[in-house]
């Protein structure tokens, strides 16, 4: 029997002037069907650790984790054994930073164009932010909830304006995390297990959950588990 899955469209659940907003749920028992929206959606983890079931992989995420969700992905929240987690949820059409970020086409601009448009469906919507950046990312989203709440003269400039700015802050992060050291091989010839090995380095400091590294990879849990396993044995073997 096929999965219903609903389809959000913005006349419906955002502003037709101003089509953004920004809710912060805190639950223990949230669990959302599996949908897909015509807007954009950032997700963000605050606190605590959720299930994300995305493009039909089931992730458990935690603080520090962020999503960006093009129009026409299908995803779902839920919580995991009824324990609390607190997160935050950006919904904007496209058209509001569309502008300010065409100088990433490879990446940002990628993520704002709908999932059966998009000529790479490979990007990857899914980056942990390192423990540095958390606080700054956090204050951004506060930021804009203050702003679209109290909704002073000129709110929406500023909203648009920290909306872009925490965008960047994704888009240098994923750059980052995706930045090979000088002395490896070219991308191209390396296996994906050295990927995730690049992003363990360069987010040590970070609890990295095993489907992270899964998705990085563009491998399935289990069988990641498996391989990154067989390649330290392999190498620890040659050594």
């Amino acid at each position: 029997m096929a999965v219903e899955i609903a389809y959000f469209q913005s006349k419906d659940l955002l502003n037709e002037e101003f089509p953004f907003k920004i809710l912060r749920y805190t639950s223990t028992s949230l669990k959302q069907p599996l949908h897909t929206h015509e807007y954009i959606q950032i997700a963000y983890v605050l606190r605590g650790m959720c299930n994300h079931q995305l493009r039909g992989k089931s992730l458990k995420v935690s603080r520090g984790d962020i999503f960006i969700i093009s129009p026409g992905v299908v995803h779902s929240l839920s919580a995991i054994d009824d324990k609390p987690y607190e997160v935050v949820l950006l919904d904007f059409m496209p058209f509001l930073v569309r502008d300010y970020v065409k100088p990433f086409s490879s990446t940002l601009l990628a993520l704002l164009q709908p999932s059966e448009g998009r000529s790479d469906s490979r990007q990857q919507p899914w980056l942990h932010i390192a423990k540095g950046k958390q606080l700054l990312v956090e204050q951004l989203l506060q930021d804009i909830q203050d702003e679209f709440e109290h909704r002073e003269a000129g709110f929406e400039f500023s909203v648009r304006i920290s909306l872009v700015k925490l965008l960047i802050l994704i888009d240098r992060e994923f750059r980052k995390s995706r930045r090979k050291p000088a002395r490896q091989p070219a991308l191209a010839d390396q296996h994906p297990i050295d990927a995730v090995k690049r992003y363990i380095y360069d987010n040590y400091s970070q609890d990295i959950p095993l489907e992270h590294g899964a998705m990085i990879a563009n491998m399935a849990p289990a069988y990641f588990s498996h391989m990154f396993k067989k390649r330290r044995a392999n190498r620890s073997s040659i050594l």
